[in-house]
């Protein structure tokens, strides 16, 4: 006779053991109750006389377990003193709620307009019925058959699903899976043309662009020019054996020629920078020959001349510098001769004078700041683009550090001079916003998906790339610019690596190789809008003697962890926080030790934090240089004279950027 169980014991996973015999109501064993194959109840003997409750001479008495079976394979059957009945359910993977997501699917990139995102899919359970579902801590209506549609509000950037469910015996299946959404992605791209519209963008104070402070070391643009100002040698304008001009039968020779100084000044105006050079005290030494002869000199307090650099952006986002309004002025000539009898002879030769070294003077200022200084302005300003590559250190022990390039070409150039119009007008300085792009050297990562999420004023549209103008210098990096960065070590292989060993007494031989399924990804906009990476989907496929059990598992973990910049020697780091929250879906493959999925899974995130994500922490992801240039070889000067670098002092946070205060 066939004995089944009409009721179970409700456990939860995880929980193993015998709880005692239970009582089968299906089949008669020997206790009132019971109702045999003809339907009478009280079951007796041949004689009438009731069955042995010991069960020694009943044929309905179970001998040992394997007489109780009730033909449901996820019931642990039992026999105890000859009665059947059932300790539980069996623990096995086959046993436990199945949790199909037919949308989102794991590791998906997903674009839409809005952020509600419907996650459907289905649950079923060999074992019996699921009895409930949640997705992220809300309870969730399943249909008839088991089927669910679920919506959740995403978030630009990283996104968890958490989805537990439970069946009618108390058993519990989780599952862990991430998705990125936004409402629109860009592919990595490392050409200059750059890849994204809004990169990043340069605002330089006045005080970067002329402090009015021309000393050393060089932490101006107007400094830095007026370097190449400096480097003049007067003495080549004239030749001291062939007479300058011949008056009055006099040869009038310029022996030698010297100033007292030079500056360069810059301002900024609507449209582009107005630069301004002076030679100042300039001296000439004069040799009058003829029937006297006599020597003097002449003086000229100052010659400058006056440039206006208008800056604009051609449509390959190259700086275009147009030179315009040319001109110089002379003030301050004084003309003097030792011998008194000559004196007539100055008013003849100071337009000779003026028309002749003074002019050469004029000429030679004009082509400076036309033709030397005017592109050396436009090259310190084109050097503002980023251009470098990003070295990313390995999460492997014997891995390999990846490169990313960084390259970016302008998107726009505005410069004001802080005067109503406009009303109000931005204050005194320019602003060179920047398309970028970056890409890893080498790709690695074996996945596909739709790029880097646009950060989109987190999906309710970017607002302009302002700056704050609150420092000499600001560098605004977009988180779209940090995640471009991000995805470009994630595609060189930041995330493929094997676990290093551990050190923990509960394990031997681990094996285990990790995959991210999804890049990195940095966002403010979830609940705290503080800057966050999400990490979804890191996949670990292993094995390990755990407690002495060998056993073989595969993990998904997703995780949210602090991010953000800092001011570095040559740039800025990014660097990594704590883990603020951790979700791990795991399975092991071997059904006699499932017991041990709890302790295991703890132990598995313990060790991803530990050999693996506290090396981010020490290491951090990078660091992004900052612009530096060199103008020395152009302006004909020695190496390293005429260099310029941004230094970065601090990092504040802005909507979607992170703004790098500075100076040059």
């Amino acid at each position: 006779m066939r004995w089944t169980c009409g009721w179970l014991l409700a456990v939860a996973v995880g929980s193993i053991g015998s709880i005692g015999a239970i009582g089968c109501g299906d089949d008669a064993v020997g206790g009132s109750g019971g109702t045999d194959a003809t339907g009478s109840t009280g079951e007796t003997g041949s004689t009438g006389e009731p069955a042995d409750s010991s069960g020694g001479d009943d044929p309905s008495a179970c001998q040992a377990d394997a007489d109780c079976d009730d033909a449901d394979p996820c019931t642990a059957d039992v026999c105890e003193a000859g009665v059947c009945g059932v300790s539980g359910p069996v623990l096995s993977n086959a046993c436990r709620p199945v949790i199909e997501v037919d949308f989102p699917s794991r590791a998906a990139t997903i674009v839409s307009p809005t952020p509600e995102v419907m996650v459907t899919g289905s649950v079923s359970d060999a074992a019996g019925t699921v009895e409930w579902l949640q997705i992220n801590g809300e309870e969730v209506a399943l249909d008839a058959q088991g089927g669910f549609a679920h919506g959740i509000e995403a978030v630009t950037g990283g996104n968890t699903l958490v989805l537990v469910a439970g069946d009618e015996h108390g058993v519990e299946r989780t599952q862990v899976q991430s998705f990125v959404w936004s409402t629109g992605y860009h592919q990595p791209e490392a050409s200059d043309q750059g890849a994204f519209e809004r990169g990043l963008a340069l605002y330089l104070d006045q005080a970067s662009i002329d402090d009015g402070d021309p000393s050393e070391p060089v932490d101006d643009l107007a400094t830095l020019m007026g370097l190449a100002l400096s480097a003049i040698d007067l003495g080549s304008f004239i030749d001291p054996t062939v007479p300058m001009a011949n008056a009055a039968g006099y040869d009038i020779y310029v022996l030698g020629l010297t100033s007292g100084g030079s500056q360069v000044s810059m301002n900024a105006i609507d449209g582009g920078l107005r630069m301004v050079a002076v030679i100042s005290d300039v001296v000439g030494d004069l040799h009058l020959d003829g029937l006297i002869s006599s020597d003097g000199e002449f003086t000229v307090d100052q010659i400058s001349a006056t440039v206006d650099l208008m800056v604009d952006v051609d449509e390959n986002g190259r700086l275009v510098i147009a030179v315009l309004d040319p001109h110089t002025e002379v003030g301050g000539l004084d003309i003097t001769v030792d011998n008194g009898f000559l004196n007539f002879i100055i008013t003849i030769i100071e337009p000779l004078i003026l028309g002749g070294v003074v002019s050469d003077l004029e000429s030679e200022l004009t082509t400076q700041l036309s033709s030397l200084m005017g592109p050396a302005v436009g090259l310190a300003l084109e050097a503002m683009a980023l251009d470098t590559t990003v070295t990313v250190p390995s999460l492997a022990a014997t891995g390999f550090d990846n490169d990313v390039r960084v390259a970016s070409n302008f998107r726009e150039a505005r410069f004001d001079d802080g005067v109503a119009p406009p009303e109000p007008s931005p204050s005194q300085g320019g602003v060179l916003a920047q398309r970028s792009g970056a890409k890893a050297l080498i790709d690695i990562a074996p996945y596909d998906n739709l790029g880097v999420p646009w950060w989109d004023g987190c999906g309710e549209g970017a607002p302009p790339l302002r700056a704050e103008r609150e420092a000499d210098l600001e560098l605004l990096l977009t988180d779209d610019l940090l995640n471009l960065v991000l995805y470009g070590a994630w595609e060189g292989g930041l995330l493929e690596l094997s676990l290093p060993a551990v050190d923990d007494p509960r394990a031997a031989e681990l094996s285990a190789q990790v995959s991210g399924m999804l890049a990195p990804t940095a966002s403010a906009c979830g609940e705290s809008g503080e800057l966050r990476m999400h990490v979804g989907d890191l996949r670990v496929d292993g094995s390990v003697t755990f407690d002495g059990r060998p056993v073989t598992f595969v993990a998904h973990t997703s995780l949210v962890m602090g991010v953000g910049l800092e001011p570095s020697a040559a740039g800025v780091s990014i660097v990594v926080g704590d883990v603020e929250h951790v979700d791990t879906e795991l399975t092991i493959g071997e059904d006699d030790a499932l017991d041990v999925e709890p302790e295991l899974r703890a132990a598995l995130e313990s060790w991803l934090l530990e050999g693996m994500l506290h090396t981010l922490q020490d290491q951090g992801l990078g660091e992004i240089p900052l612009p530096q240039l060199d103008l020395s070889l152009t302006l004909g000067l020695p190496a390293g004279t005429a260099a310029i670098r941004v230094e970065a002092e601090e990092v504040v946070r802005a909507p979607g950027m992170s703004v790098v205060r500075g100076h040059l």
